[in-house]
């Protein structure tokens, strides 16, 4: 390596130190981004109506603090005074579902019953994994301005950009040389057309889900079916994770009846699934969204532990939309203008061993 490339080096490595240093600024910017995104989309569809763009946002932001108002009056609000009861059943149906392992554990060894953790014993060791991970992800929120101001500052980040994303894109590309100029711009493109169809997808989950499982647990007659069907319904807004918790609310209160009708619950939140995938799959995806990047599970799985390792639990929330535009800027960037384009003779004839 010449003088010029340890001085590249240097800078390099001094950039990757203050992107390390404000990450949690970063990721408070990245969520304010996001958020404008989402918003963009409406306010795009308010102007191809002939509205104006600064008072497409004024009815898109009216429309949603409206839709928000009725959402914690009517749904939120009454199922939240009946979250301590629900969580208690839960706590109840799931030692009711481990007491038979309990017992067959205690036939095999009673001192096995030592090693073997309970509900409360899971609880306490992931309390500080939990308190960790959500201290690090909030401590923006607390360290800099505090809770208020800091959320103050979201909000008008998001409407900052809402308003005039144009100017924000273009000083972003800007900051790219001329001849690469083009390609930023088309990466940024994807980048917004794949999370418009996340985003679809997400909403259309999670408002399927909900009216599945309500009138799914109402037939079978479990207690709190409202309740349990918003919990269902939040904890669909985190991918692979959340549904698979969605799955231990019901079957747990439904155990305290009878094993069968436990049984039943998982049956048919396993078919409400299958119906949901499907029908996204084979109708939603080909007609609405059309154009959507398709991630493997696993690989939305280890973003959300790397996010909630490095972010917190601002960066769990955030990991399937991150994931999406790293994979874009990914595939365009480094395995289209560098990977595919790479020189084999160059390398080879430069590299003999």
């Amino acid at each position: 390596m010449n003088f010029a490339h340890w001085i590249g080096f240097v800078i390099l490595s001094f950039s990757f130190y203050i992107v390390w240093k404000v990450r949690q600024l970063l990721i408070l910017l990245s969520t304010a981004v996001i958020i404008a995104n989402f918003l963009n989309h409406g306010v795009q569809a308010l102007q191809k109506l002939g509205v104006k763009r600064f008072y497409s946002v004024l009815l898109l932001i009216a429309f949603l603090l409206v839709i928000l108002l009725k959402f914690f009056l009517y749904i939120f609000y009454p199922s939240s005074e009946q979250f301590p009861e629900l969580f208690l059943l839960i706590s109840q149906g799931i030692d009711r579902l481990t007491s038979p392992i309990h017992n067959f554990i205690v036939q095999l060894d009673p001192d096995l019953t030592k090693t073997f953790p309970n509900l409360n014993k899971i609880i306490e060791q992931l309390h500080p994994l939990f308190q960790k991970i959500a201290g690090q992800g909030l401590s923006v929120f607390y360290t800099t301005l505090g809770i208020p101001l800091t959320f103050l500052l979201l909000l008008i980040l998001s409407l900052m950009l809402l308003v005039n994303p144009t100017a924000y894109r273009q000083g972003c590309i800007r900051l790219f040389p001329y001849f690469y100029r083009s390609r930023i711009n088309l990466a940024l493109i994807q980048c917004d057309i794949f999370l418009k169809g996340e985003l679809i997808a997400l909403l259309f989950r999670m408002i399927m889900i909900f009216f599945l499982a309500f009138i799914g647990l109402s037939i079978l007659k479990i207690p709190l079916s409202f309740t349990q069907a918003v919990l269902i319904m939040i904890l669909n807004l985190f991918p692979n994770i959340g549904p698979i918790l969605s799955f231990i609310p019901p079957m747990a209160i439904a155990s305290l009846e009878t094993p069968l009708k436990s049984l039943a619950v998982l049956i048919i939140f396993l078919s409400f699934y299958l119906i949901i995938r499907q029908t996204e799959n084979r109708v939603i995806t080909p007609l609405i969204i059309k154009n959507r990047i398709s991630l493997p599970p696993g690989f939305i799985l280890l973003s959300q532990v790397l996010f909630a390792m490095f972010f917190g639990a601002l960066g769990f929330l955030l990991a399937a939309p991150l994931t999406i535009i790293i994979s874009v800027l990914v595939k365009e960037i480094i395995v289209k203008d560098i990977l595919d384009n790479w020189n084999s003779n160059y390398f080879f004839k430069h590299n003999k061993y």
